[in-house]
């Protein structure tokens, strides 16, 4: 709850405690802490603002999306405003966007048919390094790739316990047995979008990036 920020700076690096590390990561030092400086400029940036390396040591200090923002911040219902060009029909692609969308594996029917690319079952950081240049080239960035194409499919369920995605997985009956394949997939997995309970429909879009 308090995210150790009641700690003296000099206590933050004890054995027990080892949260210094990252609140350095999110650019604090012993003069801000103490304020005689000003707060870093990630105090004022919402989850999604923040670089990867910020998350993840905001991660490690215990927030996630919701509690480091204050609350829901959506855009059009989504964590993060979609990327609109993907949901186009591949005619309506620019001939240089098409080009791009093309060196990554896409061909029409990959592109106007989700998932059937075996690039959109990659996380970002699993992508090449062309792949990824094409891709930011097309509009996408490591924030939105991730929820809007693989939905966080690609995490371990370690890392969707880190960044507070456990939970949302949970509301759609997921739990570390069955992300893992142990166990069943649930329901929610076969489930179509208008069989979904209102609350599951609000969960895979407002933390998920799914949507109908």
């Amino acid at each position: 709850m308090n995210h150790y920020q009641a700690y003296r700076w000099i206590d933050l690096a004890k054995y027990e405690i080892r949260s210094k590390q990252w609140w350095m990561d999110l650019g604090w030092s012993i003069k801000s802490w103490n304020s005689y400086t000003d707060p870093p400029p990630s105090t004022l940036l919402s989850w999604f603002e923040l670089s990867e390396e910020e998350r993840h040591a905001a991660a490690k200090l215990c927030y996630f999306k919701l509690s480091w923002d204050g609350g829901y911040i959506l855009d059009g219902g989504f964590p993060m405003a979609r990327p609109e060009f993907r949901y186009g029909h591949w005619f309506n692609l620019s001939p240089s966007a098409r080009s791009r969308a093309s060196a990554m594996g896409y061909t029409t029917l990959t592109w106007n048919v989700h998932g059937l690319n075996p690039v959109e079952s990659k996380r970002w950081d699993s992508l090449t390094d062309a792949e990824a240049r094409n891709a930011a080239a097309l509009g996408f960035s490591g924030t939105n790739w991730d929820c809007f194409i693989d939905h966080y499919r690609s995490y371990s369920w370690e890392e969707l316990e880190l960044y507070g995605l456990d939970m949302s997985y949970g509301m759609l009956g997921w739990n570390e047995a069955s992300w893992s394949g142990q166990t069943r997939a649930p329901p929610s997995d076969k489930t179509r979008w208008n069989e979904l309970t209102p609350i599951e429909r609000e969960i895979a879009s407002s933390e998920l990036c799914y949507f109908r």
